[in-house]
């Protein structure tokens, strides 16, 4: 979510659970061009993957194993299907002639890194939050905190939206 909103999504409720987080984002692109929709879709994929990822935080670094392991995880596999999927369409838009899988990879490995270095710089602001919504839980199996609810939570209203667009 934190990821979310400093890459300029519009961010909505988070249901929570003590296997899974999830959270809405809004989905409101304005893509006059082919450049537009590539960057775009590499920001979605970014954030899809720092779901991932921060769960494999400790100490404020990713955990490269752990983090391995859960985006191959039964929990992560829809995310991981429609990373794989938004890489293909980057790969498709910005790819010449001949050089699909080199493209491919690299689309990939920059927006895993991507993903990679806003979770470790947000890290301390995506444990707070994490730490607020496990409060929340408390005893139940499960919590949707409405948007309203996080948008109050300081480290997140401190959060700059949109900060982290490349341009």
């Amino acid at each position: 979510m934190v990821v979310a909103k400093v890459l300029g999504f519009k961010t909505g409720e988070l249901e929570y659970n003590e296997r899974h987080a999830g959270a809405h984002i809004t989905i409101e692109p304005m893509l006059p061009d082919l450049a537009a929709v590539s960057a775009y879709v590499r920001r979605r994929a970014t954030v899809l993957y720092a779901g991932v990822l921060a769960e494999a935080l400790k100490d404020s670094k990713i955990v490269n194993e752990k983090a391995l392991e859960f985006i191959r995880s039964e929990e992560n596999v829809a995310d991981y299907k429609r990373v794989s999927e938004l890489i293909h369409v980057a790969a498709g838009i910005e790819r010449s002639e001949g050089n699909h899988q080199g493209v491919l990879n690299a689309i990939g490995n920059e927006v895993w890194n991507r993903a990679a270095t806003l979770v470790e710089k947000y890290a301390e602001q995506i444990v707070m939050l994490s730490k607020e919504w496990r409060q929340a839980l408390g005893g139940l199996a499960k919590i949707t905190i409405s948007a309203e609810e996080i948008s109050k939570i300081q480290c997140f209203k401190e959060i700059e939206a949109g900060c982290e667009i490349e341009q």
